[in-house]
């Protein structure tokens, strides 16, 4: 922990010296301080200053001496601080009260003065009161073998008379009463009872009145607040800070611990409304102040960077004050954010599943004190948009093309950054704020920023998948900040070594999961549409001219070819990212598909074709492309042998999803397009019974017999059907 955030720990310590008062208690202390300094009392005085606990009653106090020790030195009183919470739980309190007593009146002057020794008499006469059980028994056999004086009335009048010849006036100042057990309380407030009228004393006290109420209630059978009416003569509620000060200092407080990570402009208008509507009602004493910075003094100085100031200030907010709902979001992430494939979709426009998570963010709610429902309900509606639609009541959840911007900006409602906000540390596998730029750092250079980038595909994530694909996904999120310069060697680089960026372990069988490939070939289209220069196209196609030709990427390359032909297809679906006008040219695209073309022969001549990712989407866009012949002649020579044609028909078996367990669907109709099927059947039974086959040739097998006979008996019922038209035609003629 830096020096600095470890300066803005506290531990509800109270505050010295005016100078640091932000709260405005100061000109209060000054006026309560200039009062008892004038007064006399002959019977003494008792004054209450009554707060919450951490509402600032301690600095109030201190706040209070601090100005009386200002004052002129014949108008200071004598100062008797007693904290009774310092020996709470091991003594007589009233033994350790007279002992402070005794011992600041010592060092003022009373040492050789009768009154010494009748305090210390009537100490032991008030003490007289049931021992605590953790006193010593040498201390209680001292008690019972001294001699007590036999008449308190006449010893407290002689206290009198001796306090009334000192002419010194006495502060007794007792705080942290509300800290005190009850039994505790009730033995404090017996000694003030006690010596409350001896004169020139001025008893000070701090406590929270609740607490002393309650803990008084039924002693000597009249209730606590008429207990207290009986000794305290002169009652102050603390002054309750406004909240502007407050906010002021709360505010501070955070700006020194963000630092350089302070809220962008873009956020100032989110984190007003967060803080006023869901945070600030929290607010409401110092105390709160001190726990939510003592919190964020070591929450946030791991994730610095990694996530959005607002978000975590918010579900920090609730961590501290309602802590019983923090723990249910940490545990049920899929009830407040939306994640970016599945989970998004299917629950858009169903009302039943819309209901559920309805019914458990109402039944959460309960779970909420009732007066901190509303700010709860404000803070999850503002950092989880499926909470607010869901209490909106609308039928779509969620838009799934926000899920970038969240991303981008670090925010707690994105599925790849929830877990940051939970940890003390980026979790294992995520890609830090730090590290990504680091890596965009290398874009100068193409072999170190490829090379870091297969070390990212060979490294795993908690769901194993790769750290390549946690790269791939966010990239966008930082294309603004690339210098155009570095735009070449990235495209250069990802034209190289994308395919070996594309893992079978990151192809999720799940619907609509983004492939790598993808991913990639989105990265390239988008950062070159920010060359906007004057000969844009011009220079668009040299960097893509360049990549390409030198390229391996056979994959990604083709694919990349694919995307742009399609953006010059009056029948095309895919619209220009950002709606102008074709990456480049048409006669640019024709160019680089002879060269994709070319290298796809290249790749099958030296038979590495059938290693490459999505290999069947290549050969299909290569029969597409080339004349089919020589694709089929490539084919017929990979399936000649047993162990080619196995291989060639598994690369068919396509991964899903189905009720949550992973299946598998041959594309027969793809595999048809390059062999005679029926041809082959005989060779493929035998193949059936070959040892050896690995799990997924077996599926590839069956489920190509499966399909040839769904097929054959599409077939014969056809053949049937056409011959029964052909019996009637004959007929009517």
């Amino acid at each position: 922990m830096s020096e600095q955030n470890f300066n803005i720990l506290s531990s509800d310590s109270s505050l010295n010296d005016p100078k640091e008062d932000q709260l405005g208690y100061y000109p209060f202390a000054k006026n309560v301080a200039e009062s008892i300094c004038k007064m006399a009392p002959n019977e003494g005085f008792v004054i209450a200053i009554y707060g919450q606990w951490g509402s600032g009653k301690s600095t109030l106090l201190n706040f209070i001496t601090y100005r009386i020790k200002q004052l002129p030195e014949e108008s200071q009183p004598i100062i008797v601080r007693f904290n009774p919470w310092w020996f709470s739980g091991q003594e007589d309190l009233t033994v350790r009260y007279f002992a402070q007593l005794r011992a600041v009146l010592g060092k003022e002057g009373f040492s050789k003065d009768n009154a010494m020794k009748l305090i210390a008499d009537f100490s032991d006469i008030v003490s007289e009161i049931p021992i605590i059980p953790y006193t010593s028994s040498a201390k209680v056999l001292s008690r019972l073998i001294r001699p007590k004086p036999k008449d308190v009335t006449d010893l407290k009048e002689q206290i009198a008379k001796s306090l009334m010849e000192q002419n010194k006036k006495i502060l007794v100042i007792i705080d942290d009463i509300d800290r005190l057990n009850s039994e505790e309380i009730r033995q404090i407030f017996r000694v003030i009872k006690a010596v409350a009228d001896f004169p020139n004393i001025t008893y000070l006290l701090a406590f929270d009145k609740r607490v002393a109420v309650e803990a008084l209630k039924s002693t000597q059978g009249i209730s606590g607040e008429d207990y207290l009416e009986k000794i305290v003569q002169v009652p102050f509620e603390l002054p309750i800070p406004d909240k502007y000060s407050l906010r002021n200092l709360l505010l501070k407080k955070i700006d020194q611990i963000l630092g350089e990570t302070s809220i962008e402009l873009s956020d100032e208008n989110y984190w007003r409304k967060v803080y006023l509507e869901g945070i600030e009602p929290f607010i409401n004493t110092p105390r709160d102040i001190i726990r939510l910075i003592n919190t964020l003094s070591v929450t946030y100085p791991p994730v610095k960077g990694e996530v959005n100031p607002v978000d975590f200030i918010a579900i920090e907010t609730i961590r501290v004050f309602c802590p019983i709902i923090y723990d249910l979001i940490r545990k049920n992430e899929t009830m407040f954010i939306t994640a970016t494939d599945v989970n998004q979709r299917i629950f858009n426009g169903l009302p039943s599943a819309i209901e559920a998570y309805k019914k458990f963010h109402e039944e959460a709610l309960l779970m909420v004190p009732k007066n901190d429902t509303g700010q709860i309900k404000s803070i999850l509606s503002y950092i989880f948009p499926k909470f607010a639609a869901i209490q909106r009541a609308t039928n779509r959840i969620d838009i799934p093309y926000l899920e970038p911007e969240w991303r981008r900006r670090f925010r707690i409602c994105s599925a790849e950054i929830f877990h940051r906000y939970f940890r003390l540390a980026i979790s294992e596998g995520d890609i830090s704020d730090t590290e990504f730029r680091f890596l965009l750092g290398l874009a100068k250079d193409c072999d170190a920023f490829g090379n870091r980038l297969v070390e990212l595909a060979n490294q795993k994530t908690p769901d194993g998948t790769t750290r390549a694909r946690v790269f791939l996904r966010r990239f966008a999120d930082y294309i603004e900040i690339i210098p155009k310069n570095n735009i070449p060697s990235i495209v250069q680089t990802l034209c190289n070594i994308g395919d070996e960026l594309c893992r079978p372990e990151d192809n999720l069988p799940i619907i609509f999961s983004t492939r790598n490939g993808f991913l990639i070939e989105d990265a390239i289209i988008r950062l070159l549409y920010t060359c906007n220069d004057e000969n844009k196209l011009k220079i668009r196609y040299e960097i893509l001219l360049k990549a390409i030709s030198e390229g391996q990427a056979v994959s990604i390359i083709a694919e990349l070819v694919e995307k742009l032909e399609m953006q010059h297809k009056e029948d095309h679906d895919q619209q220009p990212i950002n709606k102008e006008e074709p990456l480049i040219s048409k006669d640019h695209v024709l160019a680089l598909k002879k060269i994709a073309i070319e290298k796809i022969r290249r790749f099958a001549q030296s038979n590495t074709l059938l290693r490459i990712p999505e290999f069947v989407y290549i050969l299909k866009l290569w029969l597409d492309w080339d004349d089919k012949y020589k694709v089929k002649e490539w084919v017929k020579s990979i399936i000649s042998s047993d162990q080619g044609l196995i291989i060639f028909i598994e690369k068919f078996l396509n991964k899903g999803s189905s009720g949550g367990k992973v299946s598998y669907r041959l594309d027969y109709k793809g595999l048809a397009l390059f062999i005679d099927v029926p041809h082959f059947m005989d060779q493929i039974k035998n193949l059936k019974e070959k040892e050896g086959l690995i799990e997924t040739q077996e599926i590839a097998i069956n489920q190509l017999f499966q399909e040839f006979r769904k097929n054959e008996d599409m077939d014969e019922s056809e053949a049937i059907t056409i011959n029964k038209m052909k019996s009637r035609q004959s007929k009517s003629a």
